[in-house]
């Protein structure tokens, strides 16, 4: 059976005759049965919903994920007085009793828990929870490192008393039959199913952590009469807690949709330690069907036992009430689990992590300053002029001194000395009038084509003359280019070493462009420069 909050309302109010014939008229599909609640004076206090703070046994029903934050075994047990100050002096109540162990090593957290609610003698509702958590290692990720997982198996009952209206049902006409009503009679007075719920809990930073969790994932129905649909709506919560040195700060929300209804509430909530023993607490509930509470709280820790206590006060709905009133103990015992504790294996990986972040920032900030270094050296190197290789004065024929080499390649009989005198003259002004032609447009040319020239005019008179100017000219040539292919490798490199860096396509190509255009002219090897075009365009 399900029953709408003002349904419930009115049974708080002690109308249970009311409550009955509703039900028996067909209301049985409004939600009231397994109402969301919470079963610790901390979770009381900071708005009931308790999903991203929860860390202690109290998270079996609260987000089973909190579990595997434990360090030591826990035994929790609450109770709760519900709207105290009804005029028909109704007695309504939540109990609770849990008890949660952490397992070992990677081992993950188990918990059991009894939820019952209760109005004495007239109807009753029994949740039985098997829980069980565990942090995210066991996936290998790096983002599981701050990350739990939890989930609950539940049996849910519910049971309805006997009283003198239902003993002596109504007919059609209203008037009292002397019979028991027909669908007790027929079906019973309980009901009973099994559901779960699943959860989680994540780790931002240093000092917050988002709690996600889905109730009532199966839906069951709690109908007393057979093929008639009364299901236990799904619910969904989501928060997020901020946790300083002396304070934590929440938002928690949470929805269902059941029919065409969607029921909200949204809990705003702070908890501030004022010594290391007491704690106070207060939070802002609101949400449909005119939800407005305001909640306080105080808790005491001394070693290993804990109290809280809190008061939930409506600002709307039911009046006349001095709200809900709830008491709750803490007890830790045995020995602390180091090994499994989730929160201080979470907090090491996450320092650990965190010293390998700050590693590879540094080495980043140390790769772009190399990088940037890297940049400036080759914008250096790119925009450097051409080489201007300077060209010797013209010379006379005078400067000439005959070729020890003619000598010493001068054929076996000699010419009569006229005539190697006339060849030699003629051959030295031929010689200098195309060295100085080449000298008058040197500074036109290439370094290949210069070089072009210069061995064409050695080639050609190394035999007869003194050339030690045109080979002189040579040399200087020869250093040029040697230089010139030395940056050009040196440009290759810083290229290279930019590229493990992670530069981006078109600053390669640009690079690599620029660097053929410079070199390619100074008869230099460039294929290698080519070859990375030819790989980049490839890709």
């Amino acid at each position: 059976m399900n029953l709408t909050r003002a349904v419930k309302r009115k049974l708080r109010a002690g109308l249970i005759p009311v409550v009955l014939v509703l039900w028996l008229a067909g209301f049985a599909r409004l939600n009231a049965a397994f109402e969301e609640t919470s079963v610790s004076g901390r979770a009381a206090g900071l708005g009931g919903i308790y999903v991203s703070a929860c860390d202690d046994a109290s998270s079996i029903y609260h987000n089973p994920a909190g579990l595997a934050f434990m360090d030591r075994a826990e035994f929790t047990a609450q109770y709760s007085r519900l709207y105290i100050g009804l005029s028909d002096n109704s007695n309504l109540g939540y109990s609770f009793l849990g008890v949660a162990q952490p397992l070992g090593s990677d081992a993950g957290t188990l918990g059991i828990g009894w939820l019952r609610f209760e109005l004495t003698g007239l109807y009753s509702e029994d949740t039985m929870m098997i829980s069980y958590a565990r942090d995210g290692s066991f996936l290998n990720k790096s983002w599981a490192n701050k990350v739990t997982f939890g989930a609950n198996l539940k049996y849910l009952r519910l049971s309805y008393g006997q009283d003198p209206y239902s003993l002596n049902a109504l007919d059609n006409f209203g008037n009292a039959s002397g019979a028991r009503d027909s669908l007790f009679a027929h079906y019973g007075t309980s009901k009973d199913n099994m559901d779960a719920d699943i959860g989680m809990q994540y780790r931002i930073g240093d000092n917050y952590k988002i709690g996600m969790m889905i109730e009532n994932l199966t839906e069951p129905n709690l109908a007393l009469q057979p093929g008639v649909s009364a299901p236990l709506w799904r619910t969904y919560k989501l928060g997020i807690t901020h946790t300083g040195k002396s304070y934590l700060a929440l938002v928690d929300f949470m929805f269902k949709k059941f029919n065409d209804t969607t029921d909200w509430e949204v809990a705003p909530a702070g908890e501030k330690w004022v010594s290391k023993s007491v704690a106070l607490r207060g939070s802002l509930n609101i949400g449909s069907r005119e939800l407005v509470n305001v909640s306080c709280g105080v808790g005491y820790k001394i070693d290993n036992f804990q109290i809280d206590y809190a008061m939930i006060y409506p600002l709307s709905g039911i009046q006349g009430t001095i709200g809900d009133q709830r008491i709750s103990f803490l007890f830790r015992f045995g020995p602390v689990i180091h090994l499994a504790d989730a929160s201080e294996k979470m907090m090491k990986k996450y320092n650990e992590e965190k010293q390998a972040h700050a590693f590879t920032k540094k080495k980043l900030q140390e790769a772009n300053a190399e990088l940037e270094k890297l940049r400036s050296e080759m914008e250096l190197q790119l925009s450097m002029p051409a080489p201007v290789v300077p060209v010797s004065k013209k010379i006379h024929s005078a400067a000439l001194a005959p070729s020890t080499t003619a000598h010493a390649q001068a054929p076996a009989i000699a010419p009569k000395p006229e005539a190697a005198q006339k060849v030699s003259a003629d051959s030295t002004a031929q010689y200098l009038k195309e060295l100085n032609q080449y000298r008058a447009t040197a500074q036109e040319l290439t370094i290949p084509q210069r070089l072009a020239k210069i061995d064409a005019i050695i080639k050609k008179y190394r035999s007869e003359l003194n050339l030690s100017e045109a080979q002189q000219e040579r040399a200087v040539l020869i250093n040029e280019q040697k230089a010139q292919g030395k940056y050009f490798k040196d440009s290759l490199d810083y290229y290279r070493s930019m590229a493990k860096y992670g530069i981006k396509k078109e600053e390669k190509m640009d690079i690599l462009k620029r660097m053929i255009s410079k070199y390619k002219g100074m008869g230099i090897d460039i294929s290698e420069a080519q070859k990375e075009i030819d790989k980049i365009e490839g890709n």
